[in-house]
């Protein structure tokens, strides 16, 4: 098959989704660490339970002023 005059193999279809799934969850994932409190906000609207970490290398008092 040539595909916009370039050679293909076959099943080439598979080989672009199977990268783009993997692609897609590895943004996900990126997205999730770099927007936590946002995605925790989403999950909570779908349904999830969700909640803060308790970051132990912070005082107690000061736990709610650096989670979520």
């Amino acid at each position: 098959m040539t595909e916009c005059g370039v050679d293909a193999l076959p099943h080439w279809e598979h080989a672009v989704h199977e990268y783009r799934k993997h692609w897609r969850r590895d943004e996900a994932a990126a997205t999730a660490r770099r927007f936590s409190a946002e995605t925790a906000t989403a999950l909570r609207g779908l349904g999830w339970q969700v909640r803060s970490p308790v970051r132990d290398d912070v005082p107690a008092p000061f736990v709610s002023l650096v989670a979520g």
